[in-house]
């Protein structure tokens, strides 16, 4: 995640056109350049390069959330971090994440997540993953909560996909069907790119 270049505008739509086409990018995204758009954006904000942004922004209810692998990887990766400790315990799962301040302290934000807490989310059993991997979701809640503490202001806000998927589905949210047709039939005959004006030399 670093090495970050900056994308213009029309290079994200250009990417955004090309990845929407292709087989390799989550179902999310085919056929929707649009979303590709978003998520390429969002990966700018927060310091992921583009295809690192489409495999690791999910789209669950129609909002953004990232797996908590990449939410880890962003953490770590900023200087300010200087130690995540993650451990499970008695059906209990720890984070620890410790941040460096501009005066020299190191702040300790600790977050637990135990089963006991999973079954009054009525979680615990619930199909899928907490019945597959419950030490996994455990530590991924417990991840989540201290992460986004610790680093509200790297995360953007970002919750983790896991947490995200828990949530109940608004059933007044309209869901946005990916777009079926091509592009190029979506702005005229000419990609989105091409039919910006043209930016003038300073």
């Amino acid at each position: 995640m670093s090495n970050l270049v900056k994308l213009e505008v029309t290079d994200m739509m250009k990417l955004a056109e090309a990845f929407s086409k292709s087989g390799l990018v989550p179902q999310a995204y085919q056929k929707n350049p649009n979303s590709c758009l978003v998520a390429i954006q969002w990966g700018q904000e927060i310091g992921l390069k583009p295809l690192q942004a489409i495999q690791n922004i999910a789209v669950i209810n129609n909002k953004p959330a990232l797996y908590g692998d990449a939410l880890l990887a962003l953490t770590r990766n900023d200087p300010r971090c200087v130690g995540v400790e993650e451990k499970i315990e008695n059906d209990t799962a720890f984070c620890k994440v410790k941040r460096k301040h501009k005066d020299g302290s190191v702040e300790e934000v600790v977050r637990t997540f135990s089963k006991d807490d999973a079954v009054k989310a009525k979680l615990w059993n619930k199909p899928g993953p907490w019945t597959q991997y419950p030490n996994r979701m455990l530590q991924a809640r417990a991840r989540g909560f201290a992460l986004r503490d610790a680093f509200p202001d790297a995360l953007k806000g970002f919750i983790t996909a896991e947490e995200l998927e828990d949530h109940p589905v608004d059933k007044n949210l309209t869901v946005i069907q990916p777009v079926q047709e091509p592009i190029d039939t979506l702005t005229g005959t000419k990609p989105l790119h091409e039919q910006l004006p043209p930016v003038e030399s300073p």
